[in-house]
């Protein structure tokens, strides 16, 4: 199963140097693809179930898609600012999102 972060990082503009960690295949499993939306043979969007949130949400990566449920929705662009932060304050985004949807995530 594809990592959502790896399917997403592939549409972003700008190409980011790979971290250096601990092998992506030596990490614990903390997100899982649900559906995924295609359009002939672009990936439109993909559902996600995150253990760290402890809910589902949409990673929206072409913007022409517009889910038909009440999920939060993400995009590629707002990945870089989420990956570093603790699983708190991704709780605290995603509430934010729920109430605000379509409010892009931003760094101040």
């Amino acid at each position: 199963m594809k990592n959502p972060f790896d399917v997403a990082k592939k549409y972003l503009e700008k190409a980011e140097p790979e971290p250096q960690c601990q092998a992506a295949s030596d990490l614990p499993l903390r997100a899982w693809v649900i559906e995924e939306v295609w359009d002939h043979d672009k990936c439109l969007a993909v559902k996600i179930c995150s253990a760290v949130i402890e809910a589902l949400f949409w990673l929206v990566l072409d913007r022409s898609f517009t889910p038909d449920d009440e999920l939060a929705v993400y995009h590629p662009e707002e990945l870089q600012w989420l990956r570093d932060k603790g699983p708190e304050t991704l709780k605290k985004v995603h509430e934010t999102k729920l109430v605000f949807p379509g409010v892009p995530v931003v760094q101040e």
